[in-house]
């Protein structure tokens, strides 16, 4: 199992390599109250590091949506309150250029992967 501490500086590595870069950022959330809170705050801490960065919602997420992260040209993405349960997948689609922060529970798979980062 990946540690949360493990799991954090890979995701502040990889984002400050964006920034340093000038790569651009996708910050995709779940659109509900928790999705919106987290994807915000994810926001907002990307645009107070200066980091080139969109946000969308999705209602749910899914392979359609995995396909999708793939064409859209942002050359990371950032999945918040959704994504649980497609890090094969999002690996297959995206290889390292993502992350998922998620609270819901996730496949024991998955807990091996540094890019999901939950507290499950």
């Amino acid at each position: 199992m990946v540690s949360l501490d493990e799991s954090l500086s890979y995701l502040k590595d990889r984002v400050s390599e964006c920034i340093r870069s000038n790569k651009s950022i996708l910050v995709t959330t779940h659109m509900d109250c928790d999705g919106l809170v987290s994807g915000s705050i994810m926001t907002r801490a990307l645009i107070r590091e200066e980091a080139r960065c969109t946000v969308r919602t999705s209602k749910e997420f899914s392979r359609s949506v995995v396909r999708s992260l793939k064409s859209d040209p942002r050359d990371f993405h950032i999945v918040t309150d959704l994504g649980g349960g497609f890090a094969k997948e999002m690996d297959a689609e995206l290889g390292d250029n993502w992350v998922v922060l998620d609270h819901h529970h996730i496949p024991e798979s998955e807990t091996d992967n540094e890019r999901v980062i939950n507290a499950w």
